[in-house]
């Protein structure tokens, strides 16, 4: 609506059956080869929505958390940084070496209980998610190059997600 655009193609997209095997990823994957050699980012966001604290976990190389503080500064605001893969459809992404970070909120007991129901939402738990995920798509698109590429202990642990979920593709 603004008349704002960026220098790369953006997707976005929203899969189902992670829970049980990462199906709804791997499927689009799958069908959108020509997509999937394409991607250069992933940001995945998995539980938003409460307003409470976010943290970032990412699957890249240590630029990435130079990155990050960059995007705070602007925000102003902070988030936990933790490092590695995390087992949600982002892995699908991870297992092609593309760089990925996931926002999300752990801090809840309700999840994946019968209480686990939209009457949980807050709309500003919104905020912080898309806050930080506008300024960092806005800060890669403003790169010649995206870094790309993971840390040694991010691969052995893709290793064991791999076998795991079967990357066949």
């Amino acid at each position: 609506d603004k008349g704002v655009r960026t220098h790369r193609t953006l997707y976005f997209a929203c899969w189902s059956g992670h829970e049980p095997g990462l199906h709804g990823s791997k499927y689009f994957l799958q069908q959108n080869q020509d997509i999937y050699k394409r991607i250069k980012y992933n940001i995945n966001y998995d539980i938003i929505g409460m307003a409470t604290p976010y943290s970032i976990t990412y699957a890249g190389v240590k630029d990435y958390e130079a990155i990050f503080e960059k995007i705070f500064e602007k925000c102003g605001s902070t988030l936990d940084i933790f490092s590695g893969p995390v087992p949600c459809d982002t892995l699908n992404l991870t297992s092609n070496k593309i760089p990925s970070l996931t926002m999300s909120n752990g801090g809840f007991v309700w999840g994946h209980t019968p209480a686990d129901d939209m009457k949980n939402i807050d709309k500003r738990g919104f905020d912080q998610p898309i806050d930080f995920s506008s300024e960092l798509i806005n800060y890669l698109d403003s790169l010649e190059k995206i870094p790309q590429g993971y840390t040694d202990d991010i691969e052995k642990q893709l290793d064991i997600y791999a076998t795991r979920y079967g990357w066949d593709f």
